[in-house]
């Protein structure tokens, strides 16, 4: 009778054992996807931010070829470089004020908010966006306007002002030969918020260091600035944030905005600090956000800001829903096993057969995503709904293009992490209301409930195009996509069925494409 108490004993710390060994598993399988998605999330904030950069260093680069670097323009600046005369140099500045004011007021409009000359040795001789404020050296402030004085090359990047902070170009201006000055275009963090917001919707924001704000910006242009909520050591630039809260097209409002950052502040102290990217996940009014911070450095090097992405964040919360639930039937598998082990000991074989239902779950492995089980399930139920209350339902077939050539060229380990990431990337562009799963393979399926035709289509090319810019790990990649919507006679088959037509026609096309049926 002992020896069968301790052989039950055993028997049931195993189940203990292997319930821990389980649950452990599921939390470390958790962990590393959530760290993947916020690698990822982090190094798509940096791509859209870089893109932007770049635009507008051509855009400013154009404006000097095209419109500043000419003779007229260099010879105002040599004959103020040659003269002390008050009057003289008044006049000059006005000649060169009156003749780019056109330029300037075109480039306002796109949030171009400085053009400013200075002559040699950094005094300044006229600010486009302060006409009355002239005369004073920048040698000691500007480290952009030294170093071109010095090597007469152009130089670019985020620095601190009198006025404004911005991401500057400052090149050289010679009348002929000689050195006759500089010259600054920079645009504001409202012109990165404006575009990038448009090929990547979310909320973008900028914070700013106290110590630069505080050595180099005239005491009585403070007010251009905020203290952040986020750190006392940081600051809005007030003109930005108003551009924000005023925004009528944003997909997270201001105050969602406020109670996330006053979640948010106790974590992020240490990470400010450090000066290097990180992102921290949020709760508010019930839905989960990413926020993610981007350093922005100076053109000496320096951390002096932060470029904030605020997005919606449904993987995080989906992924401990998806631990909880796996636990939560783990936990009654083994009590349930446990049980049956007292009452059954003598049926183990067929006990198995009777538990295998457990082990079923609606959750694609290697993506995170819902799996075809799932869908199947979840597009009955739809199709019952849709025949009942007449809601239009659409669903996007799409799959990715020439993928056996990523397997062959890069291994298995990369089509699967390619996998990863794209599921991850269109996740980020779906509505809470949508259905979205891996078919299987390479194959993907989206459920849009109360969607039409033509809204899906638009959804699809959208989902299309990101895809074809993403960075991939493994390079760049592109998917073909089908379209269809819900019909008063379909049934799951003949549903399924045309929208794997409409993906074949697609293909058929030439990929790369949307093809509606």
């Amino acid at each position: 009778m002992l020896k069968k108490s301790y052989r039950v004993l055993i028997q049931h710390f195993f189940l203990v054992a292997v319930w821990g060994i389980v649950l452990y598993g599921l939390y470390t399988r958790m962990n590393e996807r959530e760290a993947i998605y916020r690698q990822n999330a982090l190094h798509d904030v940096e791509l859209e931010f870089r893109a932007v950069r770049q635009s507008y260093d051509m855009l400013s680069q154009h404006v000097y070829d095209n419109d500043i670097n000419d003779d007229k323009v260099t010879k105002i600046m040599a004959a103020a470089m040659r003269t002390h005369a008050p009057e003289t140099l008044r006049d000059l500045r006005q000649q060169l004020l009156q003749r780019l004011a056109p330029l300037y007021k075109n480039l306002k409009k796109q949030h171009i908010r400085q053009l400013h000359f200075h002559l040699p040795k950094g005094i300044s001789f006229a600010r486009f966006h302060r006409p009355d404020k002239y005369g004073d050296s920048l040698w000691a402030i500007r480290y952009s306007i030294r170093k071109v004085n010095e090597t007469r090359e152009p130089l670019t990047g985020f620095e601190e002002g009198r006025v404004f902070n911005g991401f500057r170009h400052v090149f050289p201006l010679f009348d002929g030969t000689t050195f006759v000055g500089t010259v600054e275009v920079s645009y504001s963090f409202s012109a990165v918020e404006e575009a990038v917001i448009r090929l990547f919707p979310a909320v973008y924001s900028l914070i700013l260091h106290e110590a630069p704000i505080r050595t180099k910006v005239w005491s009585e242009e403070m007010q251009n600035y905020s203290r952040s909520d986020l750190s006392d050591d940081y600051y809005y630039d007030v003109a930005a944030q108003r551009t924000l809260q005023s925004r009528s097209d944003v997909i997270i409002d201001h105050e969602t905005v406020l109670r996330i950052n006053r979640t948010i502040r106790p974590q992020i102290g240490a990470h400010l600090a450090e000066g290097a990217p990180f992102n921290v996940v949020a709760t508010a009014d019930a839905r989960g956000y990413l926020v993610n911070f981007l350093p922005v450095y100076n053109v000496e090097g320096r951390h002096v800001a932060y470029f904030i992405a605020y997005v919606r964040d449904r993987t995080t919360q989906r992924l401990y829903r998806d631990f909880i639930t796996e636990s939560v039937g783990v936990t009654f598998a083994v009590g349930l096993i446990a049980i049956i082990g007292i009452l059954y000991r003598q049926n183990r074989d067929n006990l198995s057969e009777k538990l295998q239902w457990l082990r079923r779950a609606h959750t694609d492995t290697l993506t995170g995503i819902n799996n075809r089980q799932g869908f199947l399930a979840t597009v009955e139920r739809l199709l019952g709904e849709s025949r009942q209350n007449r809601n239009e339902v659409a669903v996007i077939f799409f799959d990715i293009d020439l993928f056996k050539e990523i397997n062959d060229r890069h291994g298995h380990n990369a089509g699967d992490t390619a996998l990863v990431e794209l599921a991850a990337r269109v996740q980020r562009s779906l509505r809470r209301s949508d259905y979205f799963a891996r078919w299987g393979g390479e194959e993907f399926v989206i459920l849009l409930p109360g969607t039409s035709s033509d809204q899906a289509v638009k959804i699809a090319e959208k989902l299309r195009r990101q895809i074809a810019v993403h960075p991939f790990s493994h390079g760049s990649m592109s998917c073909s996509f089908g379209v269809t919507q819900t019909k008063p006679d379909d049934d799951r088959d003949s549903l399924i069925q045309r929208v794997d037509t409409a993906l074949y026609n697609a293909k058929e096309e030439g990929r790369n494409r949307v093809s509606l049926l």
